[in-house]
């Protein structure tokens, strides 16, 4: 009896060895698939890594694209206040240059000048004929 007992005490640490082996067996699977997963997540991590260097570099051009936006609307507001400045000289010397007498004006000035001259000198001899 006691043969019978200890190989069914055998049988059953055997089977409990079967059980082990098979337990041991999946949770060494169980580890390779967490190791797998932690190096998926290590490339995510990495990629996350990636994705906010490249949100940082966006951000620095940003900056210097709003930098030089603030430059441009400087330079802009210059021009600007110039081209006013130069259509309000614009306007003046358009209207003085309007003002002035044209080439004709002064062709008829000189002849009417010239008139009046030749009427003053044949009075004057007139008037020095009749004295």
């Amino acid at each position: 009896m006691s043969e019978k007992l200890l190989l069914q005490i055998l049988d059953e640490i055997h089977g409990l060895k079967d059980e082990q082996k098979s337990t041991n067996q999946r949770l060494d699977r169980m580890d390779e698939r967490f190791i797998a997963i932690d190096e998926h997540f290590d490339q995510i991590d990495e990629r996350f890594v990636a994705i906010d260097d490249r949100f940082n570099q966006i951000d620095e051009n940003y900056k210097v694209i709003d930098e030089r936006l603030s430059q441009l609307e400087l330079k802009t507001d210059a021009v600007q206040e110039q081209t006013a400045k130069l259509s309000e000289y614009h306007a003046e010397t358009t209207i003085r240059l309007k003002n002035m007498a044209s080439s004709d004006d002064i062709k008829y000035l000189k002849e009417l000048v010239f008139k009046h001259d030749e009427e003053i000198y044949k009075l004057k001899s007139q008037q020095q004929h009749n004295n």
